[in-house]
C-alpha cells in the first residue's frame, strides 16, 4: 500500500485488501531526524506492519543517517535519492544487477 498514513490509505484497507507491503510516505521520512512526532509515526507504522506480518518500504530516503535510523527501527526496504536518481529501465536493471549493498 503506497503512501501509507496519507490520503486515502486507511487502516480499514489493511483488512480489506491482500497487502504484503506498506510504503511509508516520504513526508514522514524526511522529518524523522528533526521531528519527534514524525519519528513516532514511522515507528508506529513499522510496528503495526510487523504485527500484521507485512514488510515496510520507506519512501524518500535521502541520507545515510535516515537509512541507518530506518534500519534500526526494522524497516526492510527503502527507496529514494540516497540510492539513485530516477532511472530508466536499462539503468535500473544495471543497478539491480550490480548487487550493491547499502
Amino acid at each position: 500500500m503506497d503512501d501509507f498514513g496519507t490520503g486515502y490509505s486507511s487502516l480499514s484497507y489493511l483488512q480489506r485488501f491482500a497487502v504484503d507491503y506498506l510504503k511509508i510516505d516520504r513526508s514522514f521520512i524526511c522529518r524523522i531526524e528533526t521531528d519527534d512526532k514524525s519519528l513516532e509515526i514511522v515507528k508506529t507504522i513499522i510496528n503495526l506492519a510487523h504485527q500484521l506480518d507485512r514488510r515496510v518500504i520507506a519512501e524518500g530516503v535521502e541520507t545515510a543517517s535516515q537509512l541507518k535510523r530506518l534500519r534500526t527501527l526494522g524497516c526492510e526496504y527503502g527507496q529514494g535519492y540516497h540510492f539513485a536518481q530516477p532511472l530508466d529501465e536499462a539503468a535500473a536493471g544495471a543497478l539491480i544487477k550490480s548487487y550493491r549493498k547499502w
